[in-house]
């Protein structure tokens, strides 16, 4: 009893020194990531909105320069904002789709244009008018439109971004109305902002200049006044609209640590023991010890799941199951659980495999497919506007998927003992 109480105690005290493990909220430099943005119908973090725009134009949130060097989104969205002349050049805009290459006659190897190569493009405005023709008939958009689609959204995310009309940092007394943008900023909120973009400088030429350490501290600390002196003056244009300091920073938090990332590698590492243990049972020590690994894997996995989707509940106040992205890590979430559930109570030791296979896997899929599953808070749908029937209905829904997909893993480890050999593990194969 006592072992199994220091395993538990073990297994919280690491899943809790993860969470603080990642970059402390409220660190120096970090005010700039937490001012608050109106985009897409709600208000996040700069970081978020940097993140998101960057992921749009480039296809990834960190920007990797000709040279090599990796630069994060925030960066790189504020240096749109206040040099957009000097990325004209630069390889930024991401366009797969074979397709639309060939038909602006670029070069099909390539994956990323500038925005020259692209605006220059005697091909651009027919293309456009061809997407702007199918928008009008309301017809179901082919991949090939699609791609129009998304380089049109890309386009205009890079100019209105540069024309300061995109960047919305001013709220308005009537609560649903649209913020004020940087370009329509006037008198101590235009220079407040201007002097975030000095400060901002400063940053950049510590980062990339032989400063001391000091003078970094110094500059970032500037840079922190700068904002928050900023975030006075907008939070007195209305007190009632602008949003607390926590919800950002925990947002920021959300961003910087990845929780479902983590519990997929630690669901990763208990697949493995689990297998280990299954594959190798004529030894009882290593089967009990790795036996015992994977539950403390699934269970640190677990924990960690268990906090990204607190997390999402508590910034976007609602059950995260509004969309694909949501809908597989909850899947995940419920083909581990169910697992757990069933090891438990039977120990055939590969049910955890099956469990921890499937909850890896999705987790995997929803955090290395950003083109396919949109990892975005977003605002819910019109048809999915109410908390009591998202909780009832829709988690009910969806955890279905997770005991099919549960049942799906267990029938191809059904499928391995039959192809073993039947006489070998007939109570297992009756069992399944």
């Amino acid at each position: 009893m006592k072992l199994k109480l220091r395993l538990i105690i073990s297994l919280l005290l690491t899943a809790f020194s993860l969470v603080y493990a990642s970059e402390s909220r409220g660190a120096t430099g970090d005010r700039l990531k937490e001012l608050p943005v109106q985009d897409s119908g709600r208000i996040k973090p700069f970081d978020t909105f940097a993140r998101e725009s960057l992921q749009l134009v480039y296809g990834k949130q960190t920007f990797k320069s000709e040279t090599g060097a990796s630069r994060p989104a925030l960066e790189v969205v504020m240096t749109w904002i206040m040099q957009p002349q000097a990325w004209s050049d630069t390889p930024l805009f991401e366009i797969r789709h074979n397709q639309v290459k060939k038909a602006l006659k670029f070069e099909e190897t390539k994956k990323y244009f500038t925005l020259n190569e692209i605006m220059n493009d005697d091909r651009l405005p027919v293309l456009m008018q061809e997407r702007q023709s199918k928008r009008e008939s309301k017809e179901k958009l082919d991949p090939y439109f699609q791609a129009l689609q998304r380089l049109e959204g890309q386009l205009f995310t890079f100019r209105e971004l540069a024309a300061g009309r995109l960047l919305k940092l001013v709220p308005q007394k009537d609560a649903g109305a649209a913020w004020t943008p940087i370009a329509d900023l006037q008198g101590p909120l235009q220079q407040s902002f201007m002097d975030i973009t000095k400060a901002f400088v400063g940053v950049i030429g510590s980062v990339t200049g032989d400063v001391k350490s000091a003078d970094h501290e110094a500059v970032l600390k500037t840079l922190d006044s700068a904002v928050g002196h900023f975030e006075e003056l907008a939070r007195a244009a209305a007190p009632d609209v602008y949003p607390s300091v926590k919800d950002m920073q925990i947002e920021v938090h959300y961003n910087n640590f990845h929780p479902f990332q983590k519990a997929w590698i630690f669901y990763l590492l208990a697949m493995l023991a689990a297998l280990i243990s299954w594959s190798m049972g004529s030894s009882i020590k290593v089967h009990q010890r790795t036996y015992q690994a994977a539950w403390a894997f699934a269970i640190i996995g677990l924990l960690l799941h268990i906090y990204g989707f607190c997390l999402r509940v508590y910034l976007m106040g609602r059950p995260p199951v509004s969309n694909m992205y949501e809908t597989v890590i909850w899947v995940a979430f419920g083909a581990v659980v169910f697992s757990m559930i069933i090891e438990a109570m039977y120990r055939w030791r590969f049910i955890l495999l099956a469990g921890t296979m499937v909850g890896a896997f999705c987790l995997i899929i929803g955090d290395m497919a950003p083109a396919v599953l949109d990892s975005s808070l977003q605002p819910l749908e019109p048809v999915l506007r109410s908390n009591y029937w998202l909780l009832i209905h829709v988690l009910t829904i969806t955890i279905s998927y997770a005991a099919f997909f549960l049942a799906f893993a267990l029938g191809d480890i059904g499928l391995i003992y039959v192809l073993r050999g039947e006489q070998k593990s007939p109570e297992k194969i009756k069992a399944l």
